[in-house]
């Protein structure tokens, strides 16, 4: 009787010793989760205090749409991920802080290139958004346009006040486009890319027939625009036609927008391998355009 009695104890424990799971080692990444969650909440709270003051709903949906691309499962755990393969690569697993740092700057610099993975549409919204971004930036802050369009973006962006000054459909294509390409490049999707001397050559033979077929008094404004340091017109002016043409021929962006948009470098603009091409702000303005309506747009905000 004792005997059975063992016998059936032992199957029992057996039983239920199968039925207990193994006991899960710790995961090595979630030290890496656990350092980069503040990072996360930091970016989120500074958007939203760089935001606030921006009388615009546009500045709302900005903050919204980039808090909810950072909680997003998905690109939270490729941040992770990016974290712990760094550090594993560097043979370091003592410092989880200082790799999600590394990983969250290699995210910000990656996202300038999303137009390296997006379609025609989305490029050519694109330029119509950066044509009306550059018009904000001529009566605001024209040293920005020095900038324009290699290094822009708008997610994880805390300095756009240029949300209160473009048009809303406009931003909302833009800013979902933006999105999706980031997705798309975290999915292993690799942005296109072109070296600066290609974007330059490309640029400099575009713009010498693009402004050689303006009027006389739009090339008056952005020479006299440029003269004064002031590159935004151009940009406004280029990236509307941009827009203009590449709807109505599609190649257009492949040949002309993608390449601007998607080189690695950023204050080229000033090698200035066109500029020549502008009328001298010199001249005179044309019959019937007053000299006050030229210096609107250069003048303002300088």
């Amino acid at each position: 009787m004792t005997s059975l009695l063992f016998f059936i104890h032992s199957s029992v424990s057996a039983a239920d010793a199968a039925k207990k799971p193994a006991e899960t080692p710790p995961d090595p990444r979630a030290p890496y989760s656990a350092a980069l969650f503040p990072l996360v909440e930091k970016t989120q709270q500074a958007m939203v205090e760089s935001m606030a003051p921006i009388e615009s709903p546009l500045a709302d949906v900005l903050v919204d749409k980039t808090k909810k691309l950072l909680a997003d499962k998905v690109v939270y755990q490729h941040l992770v991920d990016m974290a712990y393969e760094r550090s594993k690569a560097d043979d370091v697993n003592d410092d989880p802080e200082h790799y999600a740092k590394q990983a969250m700057s290699a995210f910000n610099a990656t996202i300038r290139l999303t137009p390296g993975v997006m379609g025609r549409p989305a490029l050519i919204n694109r330029a119509k958004l950066l044509s009306q971004v550059a018009d904000y930036y001529s009566k605001n802050k024209p040293a920005m346009c020095r900038y324009i369009p290699a290094d822009f973006s708008m997610i994880l962006s805390v300095d756009a006040p240029w949300v209160a000054g473009v048009e809303e459909d406009v931003f909302n294509q833009a800013l979902d486009d933006e999105i999706d390409a980031i997705k798309r490049m975290l999915g292993g999707s690799l942005p296109f890319g072109i070296n600066d001397s290609d974007a330059q050559l490309v640029f400099s033979k575009f713009a010498g027939e693009w402004l050689g077929g303006l009027d006389a008094d739009t090339r008056y404004r952005i020479g006299l625009a440029k003269t004064n340091g002031n590159y935004c017109l151009l940009w406004k002016y280029m990236f509307k036609d941009f827009a203009n043409m590449s709807e109505t021929y599609p190649r257009a962006s492949d040949k002309v927008l993608r390449p601007v948009l998607t080189m690695m470098s950023r204050g080229w603009l000033d090698s200035g391998l066109w500029s020549y091409e502008v009328a001298s702000p010199h001249q005179k303005p044309a019959k019937g355009v007053s000299e006050s309506e030229f210096l609107e747009d250069s003048e303002a905000g300088l």
